[in-house]
């Protein structure tokens, strides 16, 4: 966690147990130490994996998009990318995430369980701590009278605020304005003198959502597009994964 908020292997060693080591309960420990793998860091992991074993038959494609979507007469799928080109498949993989297009306007599969649980808005912000002067942790929780929040840790200097929030009586314009929130980042911060800088300020609503069938016209939801969950725990990417 000090170096990239990942886990570091250790050396297995005589320390690296839950009793004493002639206790007669002595448990070895794990030789990694407990870490937060950030999703975005995972997607570049998995990307470069994905290219490196790829066979020559096969290709991925960033930056393209499917923007027309059709059937043959032998129940095929037509697809038309943003950059002209057509593919022909007999079955589809939909990952688009919680908003799918294919999954609500092309094969038209709704959702059912509970859409809102919770508002809250996300602050992504980086910090300049070049003194260590912030505990590593994987997650913080802030309880002040300015701001009550979740910190996660995505990097050594990069976070991410999870501000919960209710409208109507509270919006995104009025109350989560730039200087607002600056000054929720610093009541998280304490009274550490610490440069940061406001990436980015966005809201999200937590739902805990499941999609009537998995597939339909040969055409198959994964991750989001099929089950949308609360974040506590990761288990909508543990699910995804499995």
């Amino acid at each position: 966690a000090e170096s990239d908020a990942n886990g570091v292997l250790l050396e297995p060693n005589e320390d690296n147990r839950s009793f004493p080591a002639d206790s007669a309960e002595a448990i070895p420990l794990s030789d990694c130490s407990v870490g937060h793998l950030a999703q975005h860091t995972f997607h570049r992991i998995l990307y470069r994996q994905v290219q490196q074993n790829m066979s020559i038959t096969s290709s991925i494609k960033f930056g393209s998009r499917v923007e027309k979507a059709s059937r043959s007469p032998e129940s095929h799928w037509i697809l038309t990318t943003n950059s002209g080109e057509v593919f022909h498949a007999p079955i589809v993989i939909a990952a688009d995430g919680a908003k799918s297009i294919w999954r609500q306007n092309i094969v038209k599969v709704s959702m059912i369980g509970q859409p809102t649980i919770q508002h809250l808005i996300n602050v992504h912000f980086s910090v300049n701590d070049s003194t260590n002067q912030i505990p590593p942790a994987m997650l913080y929780t802030v309880f002040s009278s300015q701001v009550l929040a979740m910190v996660v840790r995505h990097g050594p200097t990069d976070y991410v605020m999870q501000i919960p929030y209710f409208p109507p009586y509270q919006s995104l314009e009025h109350d989560f304005s730039m200087v607002k929130v600056q000054e929720m980042v610093q009541a998280a911060l304490g009274s550490k003198n610490l440069d940061f800088q406001v990436r980015s300020i966005r809201p999200w609503t937590m739902g805990s959502l499941v999609a009537e069938t998995y597939a339909r016209h040969n055409v198959y939801f994964v991750g989001d597009a099929a089950h949308v969950f609360p974040p506590a725990g990761g288990f909508g990417m543990n699910t995804g994964l499995q």
